[in-house]
């Protein structure tokens, strides 16, 4: 019986030993959340602000990436676009690339649609984040070609979400009638306008007696009567956001 309880008391000391020696470890959880920023620099100007929103929207088969921001100093606000068939890690070019900067609603900076010198680079998308990098070429509101660069952005995503989507400008124009000087009504997602004047080149968007359409960005059946003859054109015309888009019918 004293054995028994000789061992029964070193045992109890053991465990109180272990017991007390042993130390609470806590283990270190990483921090994953995403500050949603941007920032870039125009000559010595820099300017950075928090993302409000970034989301993928889809319509008419082409994928939008939209990202919506503020300035640090609560008025000034950013706006990049890119869209394709698809959106994935990668460099867009204007004019699937686009960027605007206000202030007061006026614009300070913004691609030229015309021009391919502003690009995008998507270096990480997953299904809760997007990052990248932005620079090129761009117009002041002054209409002077100024250069951004060290433009970055960090931000959570949503998908699925219902935003508005950009427009663009679409001209359609003809060289000539199908029956004289006949004008060409042309109808476009369900709005009717008119071809009036036939040049030989393509006019200005929104030139004046061409038929002149602001449409969400995406791709459009069109339709053209003259003559009492009615053509649907088998290929659908892309719209593009933020751009004069030209059409010329041929007859």
């Amino acid at each position: 019986m004293k054995s028994f309880v000789s061992i029964l008391s070193i045992a109890c000391l053991v465990f109180l030993f272990v017991a007390g020696c042993s130390k609470e470890h806590s283990v270190e959880k990483k921090d994953t959340t995403i500050t949603s920023t941007w920032s870039f620099s125009e000559g010595d100007n820099n300017f950075k602000g928090t993302v409000d929103s970034a989301y993928i929207d889809t319509a008419s088969n082409i994928v939008f990436l939209n990202l919506n921001g503020t300035a640090d100093n609560g008025s000034d606000k950013i706006a990049i676009v890119i869209y394709g068939t698809q959106i994935a890690n990668g460099t867009y070019t204007s004019p699937q690339a686009f960027f605007t900067y206000t202030q007061n609603n006026n614009v300070i900076y913004q691609s030229d649609a015309s021009q391919a010198k502003f690009s995008v680079n998507i270096s990480n998308l997953d299904t809760s984040s997007v990052s990248g990098t932005f620079s090129g070429e761009v117009m002041s509101g002054n209409g002077i070609a100024v250069n951004i660069t060290n433009g970055k952005f960090t931000s959570v995503l949503k998908k699925d979400v219902i935003g508005s989507i950009p427009t663009g400008n679409l001209t359609v124009w003809a060289s000539e009638s199908c029956n004289q000087n006949d004008p060409i009504e042309v109808i476009i997602n369900g709005q009717k306008e008119f071809v009036e004047n036939f040049t030989a080149t393509a006019p200005d968007c929104g030139a004046q007696g061409a038929a002149n359409y602001t449409l969400p960005a995406g791709y459009y059946s069109v339709t053209a009567i003259c003559g009492g003859d009615t053509v649907n054109y088998p290929d659908k015309v892309l719209v593009q956001p933020y751009a004069c888009n030209q059409l010329q019918l041929l007859h």
